[in-house]
């Protein structure tokens, strides 16, 4: 059993349990319009893509500080 991972995504079209859950295809990428929102593009083994967005800091991924 290997262990669980923040930023896996089972596949949206997969039959739930059929594939393992994937991880992003790169790095993660701050959306310039959303700030601290981050958007990652996933491939399951039988091909499917698809894009996954999440707020960084729910993530807990390093986001840029605000200034008070």
């Amino acid at each position: 059993m290997t262990a669980p991972h923040d930023l896996a995504d089972c596949c949206p079209e997969c039959h739930p349990g059929d594939v393992p859950a994937s991880l992003p295809i790169g790095e993660p990428v701050e959306e310039p319009e959303r700030p601290g929102c981050l958007r990652a593009v996933y491939e399951c083994p039988n091909g499917h893509v698809w894009v996954c967005w999440w707020d960084s800091r729910s993530a807990e991924w390093p986001a840029a500080r605000e200034a008070a």
